[in-house]
């Protein structure tokens, strides 16, 4: 069988954040994105598509129309978020998992509060810094958190191609 590569797509390079520990300022983390419009993709290339930014939810309905390619073509799909533009009209249903970095506590109660009933959302974790694991997650069930460090940014190079669309 084919070993495919997943795709981390990034739906924009813009953000609504400016975080320090961001992997998008790696220079060799960008040194890999490729530019292409969405027409130019072949998806089918790929075993799953990672959707993600900057924010990628900057663009809601270009997340919408991936979701809708992913799942035509049966790949699985994942969602990579901040969490700071979720509101209640957002749906996370269709993604085979979805991911949010959390970056203070203040995104973590404005998810509570927008979501109550986000600990049932299907395949949700929460992705903290190492560093901040107890400052912000001290009342999250372990099984949602997934910690993370900087150098874990280049893990996936040899399973991953990154593509940033072209607007």
């Amino acid at each position: 069988m084919e070993n495919k590569k997943s795709l981390r797509l990034l739906i924009t390079e813009e953000c609504n954040l400016n975080c320090d520990y961001c992997c998008n300022k790696i220079k060799e983390v960008r040194d890999r994105f490729v530019y292409k419009r969405l027409s130019d993709i072949d998806f089918g290339a790929y075993s799953s598509v990672n959707i993600t930014g900057g924010e990628p939810l900057l663009d809601v309905e270009m997340v919408e129309t991936v979701k809708q390619i992913c799942l035509s073509l049966d790949i699985p799909v994942y969602l990579y978020t901040n969490g700071t533009l979720v509101d209640r009209g957002f749906s996370f249903c269709g993604f085979s998992g979805t991911t949010v970095g959390v970056h203070t506590n203040g995104t973590m109660m404005m998810l509570c509060w927008n979501f109550p009933g986000i600990f049932t959302i299907k395949n949700i974790r929460f992705a903290v810094e190492d560093v901040h694991k107890n400052d912000f997650m001290r009342n999250i069930p372990d099984r949602f958190i997934k910690t993370w460090r900087r150098n874990d940014c280049y893990h996936t190079f040899d399973r991953e191609e990154f593509i940033v669309l072209e607007q």
